[in-house]
This record gives C-alpha cells, sequence and structure tokens, in this order.
C-alpha cells in the first residue's frame, strides 16, 4: 500500500544503509564510554561489524525487518568477540528499540555462523552455538577469502 502511494505521488524516498547506521551508532557508542578503545581495536571492531552485517544481509536476515535490532546484535556480538563489555539492554534503550527483537537477531546470527562454520571448517560437525565464539576468528577469515 504504501509502495502504491509512493509510485503515485512520485516521490524519491532514500535508501536505508544498514551499514552506514552501524558505523554512526558504533562511533557514537565509542565516543560515549568513559574508558575509549584504542583505534586499532575499534577500526577491528568495525571492519567486523560491517562484514557480519553484509553477510547477514546476503543471508537474507534482515530482509523485511527492522534494521536497528540487527545492528545491535552485530555490535555486541563484535564487542564480545574482542572482549570489550557491552550491555545489550543499556544499548537497546538508548536506541529505542525492544530487547527481545535484538536478543532474536543475535541468536540468528549465531545460527548462521554455526551453519557456516559447520559447512566449511574440518572441525565443524563439533561447532554449536554455545562455543561459536572460540572459532569466529576463523570462520570470518574464511569467509572474507571466499
Amino acid at each position: 500500500m504504501v509502495s502504491r502511494v509512493v509510485d503515485h505521488l512520485d516521490i524519491k524516498l532514500p535508501d536505508f544503509d544498514i551499514v552506514g547506521l552501524f558505523d554512526r551508532v558504533f562511533k557514537e557508542w565509542v565516543s560515549g564510554r568513559n574508558n575509549n578503545i584504542g583505534k586499532d581495536l575499534s577500526a577491528k571492531m568495525v571492519k567486523q561489524g560491517i562484514f557480519l552485517l553484509q553477510c547477514m544481509i546476503k543471508w537474507y536476515v534482515t530482509t523485511g525487518r527492522r534494521p536497528v535490532p540487527a545492528v545491535l546484535a552485530v555490535m555486541v556480538f563484535v564487542c564480545e568477540l574482542n572482549d570489550v563489555e557491552i550491555s545489550m539492554d543499556d544499548l537497546a534503550g538508548q536506541l529505542n528499540v525492544a530487547v527481545a527483537t535484538c536478543k532474536l537477531r543475535y541468536k540468528e546470527l549465531l545460527k548462521c555462523l554455526v551453519d557456516v562454520a559447520r559447512a566449511s571448517l574440518p572441525w565443524g560437525d563439533d561447532v554449536n552455538v554455545k562455543h561459536i565464539m572460540i572459532n569466529t576468528q576463523i570462520v570470518i577469515q574464511y569467509m572474507e577469502v571466499k
């Protein structure tokens, strides 16, 4: 219905950039922290987050869904991966999104990473959601090469 009205009125709406949203939210979060993260670690985390968001788009995890919970889930995942403390509840409150939706996107991200690890790693049968963090660096490097 909305698309028909937009077509009829000949309105040009801008496309939504989920990667730009991640970059903006991450930089605002880093600048708002009392104990700043180093620039090298911050750049690494942004690179990992953008790559994971692009993979989520490729895997159709973000299709037809609100983008902010997916951005928040990737942000929490990347922070946990790099041993940076972050609270999903606090960040969801700041961004005005439902915590339950963010947790669902986080679980979907973990499930997709487990599926990729099982398909690509020689020890993939041993990978599950509980200890995907151990293998995530290898899985991300493998996906970047591929």
